[in-house]
């Protein structure tokens, strides 16, 4: 990789880092996008042991 092509991923690199939240909020407005990410995540028993019981988890007064 030459020079330009490296200052040319950083600036890259620092525009995604720096906007990146607006840009996870672009993405995840489309439903089957969120959808998608919902059953990916609950697929790995790591995430969904951890998850599960804080969901449905009520606080009483």
């Amino acid at each position: 990789m030459n020079g330009r092509t490296w200052i040319f991923t950083l600036l890259a690199v620092l525009v995604l880092y720096r906007f990146r939240y607006r840009l996870l909020n672009e993405v995840l407005k489309r439903e089957s996008v969120r959808k998608r990410l919902v059953q990916w995540g609950m697929s790995i028993p790591f995430i969904r042991h951890r998850l599960m019981p804080t969901l449905f988890l009520q606080k009483y007064k």
